[in-house]
């Protein structure tokens, strides 16, 4: 995700919970030289993070298939906005998911029903960059 992060232009990464944090060796290997560059934060629980982005004005939506979630790519975006990403396992709890200000997914068209969070992080960061560009082009 630095490395993705990085590449999107994304202004921070906020890590929660038991992510690692860099200086790490698995961040060192994948991430290249992106920890070096990629602003980021450590909060101890995802609920801190989002009360953080809230206060900072950002949008923060949810991405997670559920039963009520939205795909991305329908989705009315307003800028700033932040994407909290679920537990590779878990996803997202109830609770986390109720403090953010939508959920939105990535339609899956195969047997499973969820990608790789890295590489889901990458597509749906994409998506809001480049309808970010279109945003500020129309201006």
């Amino acid at each position: 995700m630095f490395r993705t992060a990085d590449g999107a232009g994304i202004a921070e990464l906020l890590l929660c919970g038991y992510t690692p944090t860099p200086p790490h060796r698995h961040l060192a290997k994948t991430a290249l030289e992106a920890v070096e560059v990629v602003p980021w934060r450590h909060f101890d629980t995802t609920q801190e993070a989002i009360a953080d982005m809230r206060r900072g004005g950002i949008a923060v939506l949810a991405v997670e298939y559920t039963v009520g979630s939205e795909p991305l790519y329908d989705f009315q975006l307003c800028f700033p906005v932040a994407l909290v990403m679920g537990n590779e396992v878990a996803g997202l709890d109830e609770e986390v998911r109720g403090l953010c200000d939508a959920t939105v997914h990535l339609p899956m068209h195969g047997l499973k029903s969820s990608l790789n969070v890295s590489v889901a992080f990458g597509v749906a960061i994409y998506e809001i960059l480049h309808r970010y560009q279109a945003s500020r082009a129309s201006v």
